[in-house]
């Protein structure tokens, strides 16, 4: 028995080590920086491994290991990591084999993002997978499409005021995924309100995005809420004193701005000469400033691109608002017209200045010895209505139009009483004017959106806009003899004027996302443009009114672009390059110019980037002013065979930094050289032929803007400086030599805070300082006979100005505040704004004017000229109310 106990025992010992598998066997391995190969045999030789391979498909690699009494399984796991090489236990033998190469199936989530209570759109929405890191953006029309691998994706849905969504599948085919977000009401008790790191401190290069919010609390004239006049708190944007003319981006031209209302051009953005814009805070949904690194998909301005986009309606239920300040009121309403398939917006907004300015204008006539009154008006009206025909197709169509007339009528009669050697004479002084200035804005488009994939995106549109001014003036100065009516002095001068541009464009944009790492744009676009920039004047010396008319050469050009951008990322590094091609046909000559693209932005660290961008630009129309305040009668006029497109290189770099306890700092700088800038040539007037009375130059600028932010807390706000150098340099203007430009304003320092008391009451407020702009005055006037050279008589005056902009404005300055009172009921929402403009009355003037007088001296008429200073904004109360229901 005890023998057949050892007989089995031996069996089972014998039997169990020869079923051991190979792997099992223990070793330890020790290389210092050795190839994979001498490492392989060193197990072969030092533990009779029995190892099969080919060297042929060994990787060429160095390689440090240190092993210690690990079975070989575990050993070959980490010797083999990295590679392609995996192993097999054939009976006693382990073979090295090469691993089939892994098939990565990716598949594309898609869809749209809105507003749960409107059923808007949302632009810029975030859509994140946690697990790969992947994520992307929606368009402007609220599509994204986001590509990939199979499995697992925990999604976070996020945009800016708004509670995140969070979604978490199995990605095992391609998706649809329309999600809608809810506000965030709990924002406003810690004074968010939309405000955010990501909000306005753009991770874009030179892009500054626009918060309605901001528009809404901010200080404002006469309680009326204004886009444009936000703007003029950002870095590197100028403007004339109180806002008069327009803005001034990186020592640009006013008509260098690219100014978009859903993607359509718009030719004049202004009311009371820059007071306020045509732009109805309550019909913009999102609004971002592009002022350098410009993208390929904008084209046609050198200087910037204000973006616009105005909401679409409510798909949900019908909603309606109404604000009433002391110069203006608005109301609108938008709602559904099939439940969540079609909505309506309209708005529109008229001024009741004439209420103020007639009886005013009139008792100030009076004071001075004249009868009249001045009047001014304007209106805007937004209308917009869109169709869901499927997920795939959508069609928009929208609708602005804006207007404003001005009257100004005076009328004088004045005795003047001579006396020699005691016998008096009488004269009748008789002076009459009138000024008639009206303008107004009409803009179309027709839009199609179509899905042709989970990850093509398409809009076709029909674009149209058209700007028509009109103005006329006549003006009478007499001096008679009282007995004898005659006529010692009559002059009358009367002017009609007529200009204007008239845009049709077609477009073609697609959005093409291939993969998580590549964003495309690209697009086609045909616009037609017809220019009116003539007019005829008569000023000449009549007994009686003369007969008077206008007449003007319409110009035709026709615009051709293309464009390509690709936005991708490589690790830390995010870049967007793109290509544009522009080409202009008119009056038998064809322009064709190539405009490259490009931006990065590398994030070091977590809560610091770089960024930097260089951009070529060019564009075909250009825009002539004669008044310096940015007046609507500034010609819009082509490049013509003789007239050169505009041309710029910008190259900026800067850095965004985030502080901490939600201070977000931006330092940006850049250089900017203009080419083909067009200007009226030194003496010429708007009113003769101007293609004979222009001349064109250069122009440069450089500088750094800081933009410091606090994005978040019961106190938000931020501070812009700005330090620039901008000259021009035309051979028509102070003789060829170079010049500061009327904007070269050294200095620019822009403070706005606002503090959250409780949800009821903020208190907001914004300091402006700025030097003073660039200007001359007339140093001395003589007169040059001309008999030598024309059959004329009488000389020719001349006036010398001296250096082109030698003197400066005094620095401006100006303190605002505003008191924003908040009643939310359950249904209706109410909110009360008192503030001042201009809170320690600080004279700031707006230009200088020559004015003619007639005195008697020692009993002689003299006529003498003195230089006044033109004020626009004393001390300005503001209220206004408004009511959401």
């Amino acid at each position: 028995m005890k023998k057949l106990f050892i007989i089995l025992l031996t069996i089972t010992c014998y039997s169990t080590a020869f079923a051991q598998s190979p792997l099992e066997q223990k070793v330890s391995v020790v290389a210092r920086n050795s190839s994979l190969e001498s490492i392989l045999y060193q197990l072969i030789d030092e533990y009779d491994v029995n190892l099969v391979f080919s060297n042929d498909i060994l990787p060429e690699r160095n390689l440090s290991v240190e092993i210690n009494d690990v079975s070989l399984g575990l050993a070959l796991e980490t010797i083999l990591k990295g590679t392609n090489l995996g192993f097999e236990v054939l009976g006693r033998q382990v073979l090295l084999v090469q691993k089939p190469p892994t098939v990565r199936i990716f598949h594309t989530i898609s869809g749209f993002l809105e507003d749960s209570e409107t059923g808007e759109k949302l632009i810029g929405a975030t859509i994140y997978d946690q697990k790969s890191g992947k994520g992307t953006i929606t368009n402007p029309y609220g599509f994204y499409s986001l590509t990939l691998e199979s499995g697992e994706v925990n999604l976070v849905f996020s945009y800016l005021g708004y509670k995140p969504s969070y979604d978490s599948f199995l990605l095992d085919q391609d998706s649809r995924v329309n999600l809608s977000l809810e506000s965030d009401l709990t924002l406003k008790e810690v004074m968010v309100y939309a405000t955010d790191s990501n909000a306005t401190i753009s991770q874009d290069v030179s892009v500054d995005l626009i918060n309605t919010s901001d528009i809404k609390r901010l200080p404002s004239l006469g309680g009326e809420k204004d886009l444009l006049r936000t703007t003029h708190l950002l870095p590197g944007v100028q403007t004339g004193t109180d806002g008069v003319g327009g803005i001034y981006v990186r020592g640009g031209n006013a008509g260098q701005n690219l100014i978009l209302i859903d993607g359509v051009p718009v030719y004049y953005i202004s009311h009371a000469v820059g007071l306020f814009s045509i732009f109805n805070t309550e019909a913009v949904r999102t609004a971002k400033l592009v002022k350098g690194g410009f993208p390929a998909r904008y084209g046609g301005r050198i200087s910037s691109v204000l973006d616009i986009r105005t909401k679409e309606g409510n798909m949900k239920e019908i909603n309606a608002w109404a604000n009433f300040g002391l110069l203006t009121g608005s109301a609108g309403v938008e709602g559904p017209l099939v439940k969540n398939k079609s909505s309506f917006f309209l708005s529109g907004r008229l001024s009741y200045l004439d209420m103020y300015l007639k009886p005013y204008s009139s008792n100030l006539k009076n004071e001075i010895g004249e009868s009249g009154e001045t009047t001014y008006d304007f209106f805007d009206l937004n209308a917009k209505i869109n169709y869901k025909f499927s997920d795939e197709d959508r069609v928009y169509l929208s609708f602005y139009s804006g207007g404003d007339v001005f009257l100004d009528v005076g009328e004088e009669f004045r005795e003047l009483v001579l006396e020699d050697d005691g016998e008096e004479f009488v004269f009748d002084y008789h002076y009459k004017y009138h000024q008639a200035l009206e303008w107004n804005n009409k803009v179309g488009a027709l839009r199609w959106n179509h899905l042709f994939s989970d990850k093509l995106f398409g809009n076709t549109s029909i674009t149209y806009s058209k700007l028509d001014v009109g103005f006329d003036f006549s003006t009478l100065d007499s001096l008679t003899q009282h007995d004898s009516e005659e006529a010692l002095l009559k002059t009358y001068a009367q002017g009609l004027y007529r200009t204007g541009i008239e845009d049709l464009g077609v477009h073609l944009d697609f959005d093409l996302v291939p993969n998580s790492t590549h964003f495309l744009r690209f697009g086609l676009s045909v616009h037609n443009k017809n220019f009116n920039p003539g007019a005829v004047i008569n000023n000449e010396i009549f007994e009686e009114n003369p007969d008077s008319g206008a007449s003007s050469e319409w110009v035709k050009a026709v615009e051709y672009n293309a464009y390509f951008e690709d936005e991708f990322s490589i690790g830390k590094w995010i870049i967007n390059a793109g290509l544009r091609a522009n080409v202009q046909s008119v009056i038998k000559r064809n322009y064709r110019i190539l405009e490259p693209r490009l931006s990065v932005r590398w994030q070091m660290i977590p809560g610091w980037s770089f960024k930097a961008a260089y951009s070529r630009t060019s564009q075909f129309i250009h825009l002539l002013s004669s008044s310096g305040i940015g007046l609507p009668t500034d010609l819009w006029v082509p490049s013509t065979d003789k007239i050169a497109p505009q041309l710029a290189s910008q190259y900026v770099a800067g850095t965004t930094v985030d502080l901490g306890k939600h201070f977000v700092l931006d330092l940006e700088g850049y250089y900017k050289k203009m080419k083909n800038l067009l200007s009226f040539s030194e003496g010429a007037s708007l009113y003769n032929d101007w293609r004979n009375n222009v001349t064109q130059g250069e122009g440069s600028s450089y500088g750094t803007e800081v933009l410091l932010k606090k994005t978040k807390g019961k106190t938000t706000g931020w501070l812009a400086y700005t330090l620039s150098f901008t000259d021009r340099k035309f051979e028509r203007i102070n003789f060829g030599n170079p010049y500061p430009f009327k904007y070269d304003r050294r200095h620019d320092l822009k403070i706005m805070v606002a503090h959250r008391f409780n949800p009821v009451f903020e208190v907001t407020g914004n300091w402006i300082y700025s030097t003073g702009f660039a200007y001359n005055l007339p140093l001395e006037k003589f007169s040059i006979p001309l008999s030598d050279y024309l059959p004329v008589d009488h000389p020719a005056p001349i006036i010398d100005f001296g250096t082109k902009n030698q003197n400066r404005m005094p620095a401006y300055h100006r303190l605002d505040l505003n008191l924003n009172i908040y009643l939310d009921k359950k249904r209706v929402d109410h909110l009360i704004s008192i503030g001042i403009t201009n809170v320690y009355d600080k004279k700031n003037p707006l230009y200088y004017q020559l004015r003619r007088e007639l005195n008697i001296v020692d009993q002689e008429i003299f006529e003498t000229n003195k230089f006044v200073q033109v004020l626009l904004l004393p001390i300005v109360p503001s209220l206004s109310y408004s009511v959401k229901f």
